[in-house]
C-alpha cells in the first residue's frame, strides 16, 4: 500500500488477476497470485488514521457478544454467511464483531476467488483481527455448498489472532 487519503487506501500495484486489494472495508483484504497459489491476507486492526476508523476498529474488536432479540453470535444470524452452510456449521457461535465484518465482505471475496483461473492452492493469512477474520472466513468458505469447482484451502496462517470461536466442545 502506498498511501491513505480521505479514508481510503491507494495502491501502486493492482494487477487484475494477479494482485489486488479490496479496500472498501474496515479490514482490507490483499489477493496475490503467484505460480498457481492464491494468497489472501486480511489486514488486522490498524493505527487509526481517522477518528471514524479508530472507533470502527475499536468496536469490532470489543464486540464479542450482542443481544438484540436473539444473540447475533451464531453464523446463522447472517444470511450472506450462512445461506449455503450445513445447519451444524451455521449454528456455531463466534465473536459478533468479526461475524459482522466478514458478513460485509464475504460475497465480494468469494466472487473474486471464483473469477481467478489456474489456481492450484489457496493460502489464507492475517494478523490480529485479520487473523480472526482469516480463520472465520476459512471455516465458512470451506463449508459453503454453493461454490462450484471450489479449490480447497491448503493453509491458514495467523499471527496474534484473538479468540473468535466461543468455547463449546461441540465446535
Amino acid at each position: 500500500l502506498d498511501s491513505f487519503e480521505n479514508g481510503k487506501y491507494y495502491k501502486t500495484i493492482d494487477i487484475p488477476g494477479k494482485r489486488f486489494i479490496l479496500r472498501d472495508y474496515n479490514f482490507p483484504v490483499l489477493f496475490n497470485v503467484s505460480e498457481g497459489t492464491l494468497f489472501i491476507v486480511f489486514r488486522g486492526t490498524s493505527g487509526a488514521r481517522t477518528y471514524q476508523e479508530g472507533i470502527s476498529n475499536f468496536l469490532s474488536d470489543l464486540s464479542t457478544k450482542k443481544r438484540v432479540e436473539d444473540f447475533l453470535n451464531k453464523i446463522s444470524s447472517y444470511e450472506q454467511l450462512s445461506e449455503h452452510l450445513p445447519e451444524k456449521i451455521a449454528q456455531i457461535e463466534c465473536h459478533y464483531g468479526f461475524l459482522e465484518e466478514l458478513d460485509k465482505m464475504y460475497i465480494d471475496i468469494k466472487s473474486k476467488i471464483a473469477k481467478l483461473k489456474n489456481i492450484k492452492h489457496i493460502i489464507i493469512s492475517g494478523h490480529s483481527a485479520g487473523g480472526a477474520l482469516a480463520s472465520l472466513f476459512s471455516l465458512i468458505y470451506s463449508y459453503d455448498e454453493s461454490i462450484e469447482n471450489k479449490k480447497e484451502i491448503d493453509f491458514v496462517i495467523t499471527y496474534g489472532s484473538p479468540r473468535w470461536l466461543f468455547d463449546n466442545i461441540e465446535y
